[in-house]
């Protein structure tokens, strides 16, 4: 546990350069592939608390991250396991020729005309609209202005919603 505070019955948790270097050392440890920081408004932005010293005349501000940075970065890459080819040996070639089949039919294929996008999006309102040519991207429309935004890698405007969905759940 790292240092704490308490008066009665009220207490509270926080974390010191020193605890942030035992926690880091923890990372590595158990080879994680790295570790999480909650907010950076908790560390000492501006140095109030003083732990953030002057290095060549220069105030060190944010200790907490520095720590953690300094750190993360002394650590030697742990080793990685080893890999060894598999030892089971490949089945014999076969010999067979297959017996013959009715020919098939080539498939058929069928096309259809390509959809005209353009690039003129118009604002129908207030608010936000799916991108008639990309399923990944959006508008959103603030006094007939329209701004182009893109969904997060991966994600699909779900339009029922009004937000970036997975595609599974989107309408596009």
């Amino acid at each position: 546990m790292g240092p704490y505070a308490y008066k009665q019955s009220q207490w509270v948790g926080y974390d010191d350069p020193e605890m942030v270097a035992r926690k880091a050392e923890f990372i590595w440890q158990r080879g994680l592939a790295g570790g999480m920081v909650w907010a950076l408004d908790l560390d000492d932005f501006n140095n109030m608390c003083g732990n953030g010293k002057y290095v060549s005349g220069i105030q060190c501000n944010y200790p907490l991250m520095k720590r953690l940075s300094s750190e993360l970065a002394s650590q030697t890459p742990l080793p990685t396991a080893a890999t060894t080819p598999p030892t089971t040996a490949a089945p014999p070639p076969t010999t067979a020729i297959p017996p013959p089949t009715a020919a098939t039919p080539p498939p058929t294929t069928t096309t259809t005309p390509p959809t005209t996008c353009t690039n003129q999006f118009v604002c129908p309102g207030q608010g936000l609209w799916s991108d008639p040519c990309d399923c990944s991207k959006f508008y959103n429309c603030h006094l007939n202005t329209p701004y182009h935004l893109n969904c997060p890698f991966g994600l699909r405007w779900n339009d029922n919603m009004k937000y970036c969905d997975w595609p599974v759940n989107a309408t596009c």
